[in-house]
């Protein structure tokens, strides 16, 4: 039996142990402790507000604290010594509030776990007296001061219940929630560094808080489902519940993909009813050193419209509907530091890429070749991990640290948050091919995938080396000078272009070695405007790091737009503080700020158009580059006619 499911099957003990199911009815209510302090007024109000918070906790919450729970309403010092005499209204995306008030915390209530105590801060007892309706409001976290008592009161159960059950100590739980155990000593520390899409901040200090935190808006925001469907689906399990249905929230499932190569967005719908798989995405080895063991991610296998959930969603023609989520460092340097990338200084962030453009960027530019091997996931596994993908991408930013959290351990870590049995829990550190064999070994990809079903896509250079090749078997009869192929490449396109002529032009098929020699010409343009690419960027950097060295060179207009760049192009969150909400957005949510609307859309294309203007100065400094380029178009240009006339010969 799965860790997952011995744990609920424990808690189902506990109701045994207990009694009964029926035991429950016998469940004493909140009990107010000092009540002869209040008015028989007052006193009516805060009972009605006991019941309230009762009437909201499941059945099994119930069940399991079958003893008297003492409220009281005190005064905390910390209040007394800094003069509060209200509470303090919590700082909402946009709010024209000071600083200095919106960062102030205050004790709101407090569990006594050996006593089975509540205590409640006595500034909320007015809010209580007048009710929901009467009560202040504010536009997030519980939407009026009456809700967040409630959620105080909510939240301090929790931790008695948590005391009884231990829901926090669980691997499953730890990992659901984002948290990671220290390599030494000390307690699980959350991941997440981003807290202004976080549902309240104080989920983010410890697991104990994480599961109260949630606990409150799970019973008490009719969003949470939507927000945070991951979550939801667990506490569901947990308390054998559906607070939240459909009816209550429309999930959104509509989200900006990026071209990985060239920035461009698209519009998608991740709906899970037409997701077919989710894949472990695995990119050979790079010649990088951050790309030395691979590179891991996932592959969401969407079908196109109309096409019918199953294999053929593999096929060519459903791949522009394959979504990639792919862990990168967020740079927020026009050059990348080493140091940073081992020691910690960039984001980690899910990006969501498209398929075609994923395989463009690896396949093509980096030459390297791509697996995608489907996970062995249930139904609601696979609409959890769509759930997990899209709340982390809205509100998720880790410390990309090359050796502890990478694309493995970050890849890893959503897999544990949907699949919460034991031996995935017991996964421990690897790296990118390191995890396809753990996930082999535990079961969750076949060990005989490539005999079953999944999807190669082959590196260009393997590709076009085979194309070279073939062309050197005709070389070889017709004793011409044999090239290896990185010595073929650095000829001059002209010289090039003498050699194809001859190959060609030697046997009866020309119609072959012409599109032999087109595939080989073609790449071979490519790693020549990799090498103008690299070229441009270094001269850039080296203008941006001695300017002094550049000011003849580059004209002043370049030089200005330079130093723009380098003072805009720093950012450390996707979201900023205006983007209202927590968790994955909905579409009543304000958006201002939002990744996709201020950078994909208008930053960026402006972004294009200042590196435009300066990539066409740089590129004046490799005139012999740029000239060899354009010849090599020639042959392209050259070979793709002869290609035609061959064809259209009777």
């Amino acid at each position: 039996m799965s860790g997952r499911y011995f744990f609920f099957a424990a808690l189902f003990f506990i109701f045994l142990l207990h009694g009964s199911f029926s035991h429950a009815g016998n469940f004493s209510h909140y009990t107010l402790k000092n009540s002869k302090r209040y008015s028989s007024w007052e006193l009516e109000r805060i009972q009605n507000f006991l019941k309230d918070a009762e009437a909201r906790l499941p059945y099994i919450m119930k069940t399991v604290l079958d003893e008297k729970i003492t409220v009281d309403f005190v005064d905390f010092p910390s209040d007394r010594q800094r003069g509060l005499n209200s509470i303090l209204i919590p700082r909402c995306p946009g709010d024209q509030i000071p600083q200095t008030s919106a960062l102030q915390s205050q004790m709101l209530g407090q569990a006594y776990l050996e006593i089975n105590s509540i205590q409640i801060n006595r500034l909320f007892l007015n809010e209580i007296f007048l009710g929901p309706e009467g009560s202040q409001k504010f536009n997030c976290r519980h939407g009026n001061l009456y809700q967040t008592a409630l959620g105080v009161l909510i939240h301090e159960t929790g931790h008695l219940f948590d005391r009884d059950v231990k829901v926090t100590s669980t691997a499953a739980f730890q990992s659901l929630m984002g948290f990671k155990s220290p390599w030494l000593f000390g307690q699980p520390a959350s991941k997440n560094k981003m807290q202004t899409r976080s549902v309240n901040p104080y989920e983010l200090t410890s697991l104990i808080e994480a599961f109260a935190v949630n606990l409150e808006f799970f019973l008490l925001d009719p969003e949470f489902a939507c927000r945070r469907p991951n979550i939801n689906h667990y506490y569901e399990q947990l308390f054998m519940v559906t607070l939240n249905p459909g009816k209550n929230c429309k999930s959104n499932y509509d989200i900006t993909v990026k071209d990985s190569t060239t920035g461009s967005t698209t519009q998608f719908n991740l709906d899970p009813s037409r997701l077919y798989s989710v894949d472990f995405l695995l990119a050979d080895s790079g010649s990088q050193l951050m790309s030395f063991w691979g590179h891991a991610m996932f592959n969401l296998v969407y079908c196109a419209p109309g096409v019918p959930v199953g294999p053929n969603c593999r096929d060519g023609a459903n791949l522009s509907h394959h979504v990639v989520v792919s862990f990168r460092a967020n740079l927020t340097d026009l050059k990348l530091s080493y140091l940073k990338g081992i020691f910690g200084g960039y984001p980690s962030q899910p990006f969501l890429l498209t398929m075609t453009s994923v395989m463009r960027e690896y396949n093509r530019l980096e030459k390297r070749n791509l697996e995608s091997i489907p996970l062995n996931m249930s139904r609601q596994q696979k609409i959890n991990f769509v759930g997990q993908v899209l709340e982390m991408y809205s509100s998720y930013m880790g410390e990309f640290k090359f050796l502890t959290n990478n694309c493995a351990t970050e890849t890893k870590d959503v897999i544990k948050a949907v699949v919460l049995n034991d031996s995935v829990q017991e996964l421990g550190y690897s790296t990118p091919k390191g995890l396809l064999k753990d996930l082999m070994s535990i079961g969750l990809i076949h060990p005989n995938y490539k005999k079953i079903e999944y999807s190669h896509f082959e590196s260009y250079s393997e590709k076009y080396r085979a194309a070279y090749e073939k062309l050197l078997l005709v070389a070889e009869k017709i004793k011409l000078k044999k090239y290896d192929l990185d010595e073929f490449i650095e000829l001059d396109a002209k010289d090039r272009k003498v050699w194809y002529s001859r190959v060609i032009d030697s046997q009866s098929d020309k119609k072959a070695n012409l599109t032999l020699a087109l595939q080989v010409e073609q790449d071979i343009k490519d790693l020549e405007k990799q090498s103008l690419d690299r070229g441009a960027f270094e001269i850039i950097l080296k203008a941006i790091e001695t300017p002094g060295d550049f000011e003849q060179r580059f004209s002043r207009e370049a030089q200005a737009l330079l130093k723009s760049i380098t003072e805009n192009i720093k950012r450390s969150e996707r979201f900023n503080v205006n983007s209202g909400g927590y968790g994955i957005f909905l579409p009543h949510d304000n958006r201002e700020g939002a990744f996709e609307q201020a950078i994909a859309e208008a930053n960026q294309k402006e972004l294009q158009q200042k590196m435009t203007f300066i990539r066409t100065e740089a590129e004046k400094m490799m005139s012999d580059l740029v000239h060899e380029i354009e010849n090599t178009g020639k042959n392209i240009a050259w070979l793709i006619k002869s290609l035609r006339e061959v064809m259209t010969k009777p």
